[in-house]
């Protein structure tokens, strides 16, 4: 039998990974449309 706790604990692991990976994301866009005024191989995004 799978026990509550590991379940929990394999939760906190996912949902760490989740938010580190969403955090990388948004700083990597961030620096993206801070160095690159127009991304040319992207999609046109809503000016700032």
């Amino acid at each position: 039998m799978i026990e509550l706790a590991d379940l929990a604990d394999a939760d906190d692991v996912i949902a760490g990974e989740l938010l580190a990976w969403l955090y990388a994301r948004l700083a990597r866009y961030k620096c993206l449309d801070r160095f690159h005024s127009r991304g040319a191989s992207r999609a046109p995004t809503r000016e700032s």
